[in-house]
């Protein structure tokens, strides 16, 4: 029986959508990419500034069982209601 100073914390996997391809989402992680940007100096010189960005990335699991980390923007929760029952895996 848990005392009650004791605290239980679980991480739940989430169904969602990747493109068309069911997948399992297990948390939110940090992806580092570079970023070049074109720039002329005062003397009009060019130069390029490279600058490491930080992105939300999804750690999602596949059906096959493998472990993927997808942009943010292409991950669709399915467990809102009316899209739960249609995940039977």
């Amino acid at each position: 029986m848990a005392r009650a100073t004791d605290i239980t914390i679980r991480q739940e996997l989430r169904p969602c959508l990747v493109g068309n391809k069911k997948c399992l989402f297990h948390k939110w992680v940090t992806g580092y990419h570079p970023r070049a940007s074109h720039l002329v100096d005062e003397d009009g010189e060019d130069y390029c500034e490279v600058m490491i960005c930080e992105t939300p990335m999804a750690l999602v699991e596949h059906e096959d069982g493998t472990v993927t980390t997808e942009s943010a923007e292409v991950v669709k929760f399915a467990d809102s209601k009316g899209l739960f029952g249609e995940y039977a895996f």
